[in-house]
């Protein structure tokens, strides 16, 4: 107690000391002598051991103080505005340059991280960050990991709403948080869920995307097969040709109407130079054609959507309509989502059979966005509440509790205060099966939007359930949902491949079926083929997808990633608690690299430097001549 008191003493001595100096000039002689006195004083009770005395002394030299030096309305203003502008600034250089906290806005990288998940993230794993600009004083590509985590800036890419203001006062760009996939050089190829990748030097570097850390998380190489349309030439009659197909930021492929009036299409994307096939196809491309977007419908549904093929359905309760295969040679005239008449991918659409054991399966691997249940109405989280300007855009689940929710792995929770969230107990309405419930949470359960559910007036693109085969197995939601033995899935491919056999020359029909892996005859990676028909990652550029493809803005909406946009990586997930708490889902990044160290001694230097100087200044006793 007695050497607390001494220290508060002492403290308080060196903070009217440095009043002192900062402002003695203001005072007259008999001022500064009268609190030089009172400062000698208080040193003499101190180095006599007078606790008592110093007390008093101390006190009267707080009250002198004041007096002194009494603030006036612009005093509380210059140093309120200096002490906050310099905070503000070591904030921002610490975030920019050594560490951030982070909270997690969206659910792109859903399991990894959740919505409101909180995060540490250091800025120094592998260079030493310019602030507020792109850029790093030094870089080490080496550093970078395939296969882990990464935070960017969205700065001068081809993103929406990208600008946002650091402490309401310094402009600046918001920071996104992916998986890196690829580095630059590198060719990647999709089939699936998987990814293979070839590096520059032509090494099988696949692994990286395939332990088994990473087995509950799929990638799918697109949103919508059409990508991005763009039109460079004005309408004639109507009509836009040619259409340049982005994917991944870039012009791929080419649709336009030829001399004899038939839709023409054309690979435009070729990094090897090599020549190909003949019969090359826009489904061969990444692998497209190892992936497809489905609804499930009811029979009602299945019959509308069928049109002339209604006689070739088999007879069921429910289907799972399957959109696959896109194609040059069924290409045709069509309105897209902008109102624009122009060529169109051809789309090969199936029909498969199943049971309600199937639908059971397919509810105990549901995932879901994290959504809001307001009145009935659904609507994903962060989306604006249901009036009546858009009410009827938000699906209704009547006997739903209010509250906040999502599914995954079957499992449905609800989310409480910051993220919180609690299994749902097997009696709650929404983790019971309800069929009616569990056609909208399937088809718009990323979405939560009604236009697109199977025969809307409005709809134009596919909601984002993806279907692909691994081993012969089919899957959805990135789980088992059809065994390769399963008696409908043998009839379903055999039925495909009837239809393909039967198909005229001039509609050509592909089969939806497992076409396999990237792989050679003795399981060793096709090397070759990937980087024939992967897509390559520029140099100087990484590819960043999410997590959680089907609400992920990734490298295959606004492309990939500058290597100076780069900040850093993500370190601890601190809120909220549960299982994920600790590390996220990442190989560890090395303790001991040199940005980190550099940085980390540049810090000790100015604290070294400043205790240095602080200590020197208002050593004890003070130095009052």
């Amino acid at each position: 107690m007695k050497l607390y008191r001494r220290h508060r003493i002492k403290k308080s001595l060196k903070h009217c000391y440095r009043i002192f100096l900062r402002k003695r000039k203001r005072l007259s002689q008999p001022a500064i002598a009268e609190l030089t006195e009172a400062f000698e004083t208080v040193q003499k009770d101190l180095e006599e051991d007078r606790l008592s005395d110093a007390k008093k002394s101390i006190t009267h030299l707080e009250s002198l103080t004041k007096t002194h030096f009494k603030k006036n309305f612009f005093d509380f203003i210059t140093e309120g505005v200096v002490a906050l502008v310099s905070a503000l600034i070591i904030a921002l250089v610490i975030r920019q340059m050594w560490f951030e906290l982070y909270e997690i806005p969206t659910g792109s990288m859903r399991p990894t991280f959740m919505e409101q998940d909180k995060l540490t993230v250091s800025k120094t794993q592998f260079g030493i960050n310019i602030p507020l600009s792109t850029g790093h004083f030094t870089f080490d590509p080496d550093l970078v990991q395939r296969g882990n985590i990464f935070v960017f800036t969205g700065k001068d890419m081809d993103m929406r709403d990208v600008d946002t203001m650091y402490f309401w006062i310094f402009p600046g760009k918001k920071q996104f948080i992916k998986r890196m996939i690829a580095k630059p050089g590198d060719s990647v190829y999709f089939y699936g869920g998987k990814i293979y990748t070839v590096d520059e030097s032509g090494q099988d570097v696949s692994h990286f995307m395939q332990e088994k850390r990473l087995d509950k998380i799929e990638h799918i190489p697109f949103t919508q097969y059409a990508g991005k349309a763009i039109t460079p030439a004005p309408p004639i009659k109507g009509v836009y040709s040619p259409v340049i197909i982005q994917q991944m930021n870039m012009p791929i492929a080419k649709l336009y109407i030829g001399p004899l009036k038939q839709i023409e299409g054309e690979i435009l994307y070729n990094p090897t130079g090599v020549i190909k096939p003949p019969g090359e196809d826009y489904g061969d491309l990444f692998g497209y054609h190892n992936f497809a977007q489905t609804r499930l419908l009811t029979k009602k549904q299945a019959m509308e959507a069928a049109h002339t093929r209604r006689n070739e359905l088999p007879d069921s309760t429910y289907y799972l309509e399957i959109f696959h295969n896109p194609s040059f040679k069924t290409a045709k005239i069509g309105r897209d989502y902008l109102g624009r008449t122009r060529p169109m991918l051809g789309i090969s659409t199936s029909f498969l059979p199943l049971n309600e054991n199937h639908l059971k399966t397919l509810f105990s691997e549901l995932y879901t966005a994290r959504f809001v249940v307001d009145k009935g109405y659904a609507r994903r989280y962060g989306a604006p509440k249901a009036q009546n300007g858009n009410r009827d855009l938000y699906p209704y689940l009547p006997g739903i509790p209010d509250g906040t929710y999502e599914f995954y792995n079957g499992q449905a929770y609800q989310v409480y205060w910051q993220g919180i969230t609690k299994r749902l107990p097997d009696s709650h309405p929404l983790a019971q099966f309800n069929e009616k419930r569990f056609f909208i949470l399937y088809n718009i359960g990323m979405e939560f939007d009604n236009r697109f559910l199977p025969g809307h007036a409005s709809q134009i693109v596919l909601p984002a359930r993806y279907a692909y085969f691994r081993d012969h197995n089919l899957y959805l939601m990135g789980a088992k949902a059809l065994d390769r033995d399963d008696p409908l899935l043998i009839d379903f491919i055999e039925h495909e491949y009837e239809r393909q056999a039967a198909s005229s020359g001039r509609t050509p029909y592909t089969a939806f079926d497992d076409y396999g892996p990237p792989l050679l005859p003795d399981g060793k990676l096709n090397t070759t083929f990937v980087q024939t028909y992967g897509i390559k990652v520029p140099a100087g550029h990484y590819m960043a997808l999410g997590d959680n493809h089907a609400q992920s803005g990734d490298t295959r909406e606004f492309g990939f990633v500058p290597q100076a946009n780069i900040r850093g990586v993500p370190d601890i997930i601190f809120w909220p608690p549960g299982s994920r708490l600790g590390h996220p889902n990442q190989m560890p990044y090395p303790i001991l690299v040199t940005p980190r160290l550099i940085v980390w001694a540049i810090a000790l230097l100015v604290y070294a430097v400043w205790y240095h100087y602080h200590r020197k200044k208002y050593r004890f006793p003070l130095n009052l001549d």
